[in-house]
């Protein structure tokens, strides 16, 4: 986005800067000149290293170096190759005052470029100065020398110890022992403590360092910051998100500023797992959590966006990060803006408040001379961990905290009633970039290459307003860090005062919900679960079974601030229903016509029909057939929807009859009648014994709610049928060793013909059943038929697997 207005004043020839304190960073026609502008080398001839390795446990620095890779970007790495006639030691003048903005990019922007990009107002010198501590792990031994390096060739105030403006201590306030030296840390220390120099020329800088980079030491490191009298502490270090928020971090009165993050939203970016949460203390809600933007200057305006692209030199990304707290609740200043629902945080804590400069490619120029994983000398630095410092440092110079509790409240009431303090960064994203950009310092991930993690939500993608990317922005005026005066709200809570119901059903009743304020104002209702439970007012209706989640809101006033929402939750249980026979049985005969029973539901669902007595009569679809002579029992079943609970069992039974057996007549025999002989005739004949015959007929059913398996088979006549069915893949870990039998019986047939019978899983077989279910595997059957007529001496077998998909 490009800033317009009072910037493009300062370029024009002959104007002058404020001056800043008493120190006045430019001169007379220092910001302004243009002569001798020489094109800034592509990003193609920089690569870019994180400046701390990933370590097995603790907090990892948030700075990256730019590196150059071609003839042509070294040539231009020390801050004087681009500098028309700038000399180290120009006093006041200095590369300030010489070097025109396009070629500040190619090493660094310089105090006076930061100061005309964030800071208008003018200020005074305060007594005593500010303190602004920065806290990093490990030692840096030539933090004061390269602080006074930096200092001299940008004709900024000396800061020595004899001046008292700068110290050096360790986690404990002692001058020694310091701890043990690291290059890696060394060269973030330098960062911070010339990019708070650049800013707050006038303010004493103290250096804390922790033992390690672990946790206790750098809490142990914050606290002694905070004992020492520090106006400002600067963190420039993160973790993924801890469980609870260290006391450490909450200070009141104290700003304390954290870097977001180097690795976009959520850290998509980093170390697997590191993933899917954003970095603390930036997501404690007691500090101020700072994103990062490409600062660039072209056109006579300064511009901003989001920072996120990847360098060619060697692949290596970095964007801002962003992202929803996971343990937090968002403060109160955060839950009043505006926009606050389409973010998507509900009460947790959003990250980030502000942010400053932070891609390495439009950072700033550092003097580092202690050696690590670069040699000694000038560099171009970014990451958040340039963003903290300098919105740290302006903190500072507006005089802190002011009082404020917890100043992060101070940027969201100045974005809310002086909107001009601060630059809305609109365009750009830090979620994933699906397309390869050309170099990290040329262009933006836009939204339409965004891919499915942003969904183009506010938490990851720039637009008007408070954004995850920019928070409410960058400043564009010390305006924004000063208290409005606004009075500090009440805080409320919520309870419901209605009991939610026991009984909650399906289309019976509703349920009038109620709720109370501490504070008196009136509290308002929603359902995050619509398809459950729908609101009219304060009438719950209940739509589904399920969940039903109703939230208590209140959203605050001018004296009471927004009450965290509380939830109330009950189970909305399924319709009953029951099942009618609307058909009775006539005369029933074995072999006779078959009978169509016919029942409904109280649901109006659909009825399904099986036999208990396969062996008098078979049940296929709505036709009951009548294979032996007994009393057929038939049951009606309905196994439930969405909105209805399974119907009982109900049966039907009735008498089948055996049909008649008539003798023979012989040829030429009288029949009966009147007048007829009184003799009866019959004879007897040996059948011929058939051999026996066994067939399945169609595929198995499954009960899914019994697990009952109900096979149609047909028998060449009367004898015996017997099954035994075991799971194919053996127990699965669901029953005890050796246990793989499902289910197992025999039945006597009294004719051909085809026969029904249900194969019931036994105790264990039923336990199998529910821990697949549970595990949500599915079971394969064996089935082994076995028939032996009456009339042939072998029995026959038949062998069947019942398709998995219908067990489960």
């Amino acid at each position: 986005m490009t800033r317009h207005g009072r910037r493009s004043r300062m370029l024009v020839a002959g104007n002058r800067l404020p001056a800043i304190g008493a120190l006045a960073i430019c001169a007379v026609s220092a910001c302004g000149s243009a002569a001798g502008a020489v094109s800034p080398l592509p990003a193609s001839d920089y690569a870019v290293q994180p400046v701390c390795r990933p370590v097995p446990r603790g907090a990892r620095c948030l700075s990256s170096t730019l590196v150059p890779v071609t003839a042509a970007a070294r040539a231009r790495s020390h801050p004087s190759a681009v500098t028309a006639g700038a000399q180290a030691g120009r006093g006041a003048t200095g590369l300030c005052g010489e070097a025109p903005h396009e070629e500040a990019p190619e090493a660094g922007w310089s105090p006076c470029r930061l100061h005309e990009a964030y800071v208008e107002k003018e200020h005074a010198e305060t007594t005593p100065p500010p303190t602004i501590a920065i806290v990093d792990a490990f030692n840096d031994p030539t933090a004061l020398e390269d602080l006074k390096t930096y200092s001299k060739f940008f004709g900024l105030k000396q800061c020595a110890k004899k001046e008292h403006c700068f110290t050096q201590v360790n986690q404990l306030g002692q001058t020694s022992p310091l701890p043990p030296d690291n290059g890696e840390w060394a060269e973030e220390i330098s960062l911070d403590i010339e990019a708070a120099h650049a800013i707050c020329t006038d303010c004493h800088i103290l250096l804390v360092e922790a033992q390690s980079q672990e946790w206790k030491d750098l809490e142990a490191a914050e606290d002694e910051a905070a004992a020492q009298g520090a106006t400002v502490i600067s963190d420039s270090w993160a973790d993924p998100e801890l469980t609870a928020d260290s006391p450490a971090f909450d200070h009141p009165g104290i700003v304390i500023t954290a870097s977001a993050g180097d690795e976009g939203f959520l850290n998509w970016t980093g170390e697997a797992n590191q993933k899917e949460r954003p970095l603390y203390p930036a997501s404690s809600p007691h500090v101020v959590a700072v994103g990062g933007t490409r600062l660039t200057y072209a056109g006579g305006e300064w511009q901003e966006t989001v920072w996120n692209g990847e360098f060619p030199g060697n692949g290596e990304r970095g964007a801002g990060g962003s992202g929803c707290s996971e343990r937090f609740t968002a403060p109160y200043w955060q839950r009043e803006l505006p926009d606050w629902d389409a973010l998507g945080c509900g009460s947790r804590r959003a990250v980030a408040d502000i942010s400053a400069d932070a891609d390495p490619y439009t950072g700033i120029a550092v003097y580092d001379s202690t050696k690590g994983l670069r040699e000694p000398g000038w560099r171009k630095m970014g990451g958040t961990s340039l963003a903290s410092p300098l919105i740290a440092a302006m903190f500072a110079l507006a005089g802190g905290s002011n009082g404020v509790e917890y100043p992060a409240r101070t940027l969201y009431e100045n974005a809310r009633l002086e909107p001009e303090s601060v630059h809305d960064v609109q365009s750009g994203s830090n979620g994933v970039c699906e397309q390869i950009k050309s170099g990290w310092g040329t262009e933006t991930c836009s939204v339409g290459e965004e891919g499915t993690i942003c969904s183009e939500s506010p938490i990851c993608v720039a637009g008007p307003g408070y954004d995850g990317p920019s928070g409410l922005g960058t400043p564009a005026q010390l305006a924004l860090f000063e208290p409005t005066g606004a009075p500090v709200k009440g805080a409320q809570q919520l309870h419901f005062t209605s009991t939610a119901p026991a009984g909650a059903r399906i289309g019976e009743g509703s349920y009038t919900v109620t709720a109370a304020a501490t504070s008196g104002l009136s509290v308002g209702f929603s359902s995050p679960t619509p398809s459950v439970c729908e609101l009219q007012g304060a009438s719950v209706m209940f739509l589904a079974a399920g969940r039903c989640t109703l939230v208590a809101s209140q959203g605050g006033d001018a004296e009471y601030q927004p009450a965290l929402p509380v939830e109330q939750s009950f189970t909305v249980a399924k319709d009953p229903q029951s099942i009618t026979f609307t058909s009775s049985a006539a005369s029933a005969t074995v072999g006779g016509p078959p009978y169509t029973p016919s029942a409904s539901a109280s649901s109006g669902l659909s009825v399904s029909f099986s036999s208990s007595t396969p062996g008098v009569c078979s049940v296929e679809g709505s036709s009951v057939s009548f294979v032996g002579p007994g009393t057929c029992t038939i049951a009606a079943d309905q196994p439930g929807s969405q909105s209805f609970e399974a119907a009982p069992e109900v049966s039907q039974s009735f008498t089948v009859t055996a049909a008649p057996q008539l003798a023979p007549e012989l040829p030429g025999a009288p029949s009966g009648g009147p007048g007829s002989s009184s003799e009866t005739l019959s004879f007897t004949t040996t059948p011929t014994p058939t051999p026996s015959s066994l067939a399945v007929v169609g595929r198995p059913r499954v009960n899914s709610h019994t697990g009952g398996v109900t096979f149609v088979v047909s028998v060449s006549g009367a004898g015996t049928l017997s099954w035994l069915l075991t799971f194919r893949n053996g127990n699965l870990g669901a029953v005890r060793a050796g246990a793989s039998k499902f289910a197992d019986g025999h039945m006597r047939t009294t004719g051909p013909g085809k026969v029904t019978f249900t194969a019931r899983p036994g105790a264990l077989a039923r336990e199998a059943l529910r821990a697949a279910a549970a595990r949500k595997k599915q079971l394969k059957l064996q089935a082994t038929l076995t028939f032996l007529g009456t009339s042939a001496g072998k029995p026959v077998s038949q062998t069947r697997v019942v398709a998995d998909r219908v067990l489960h």
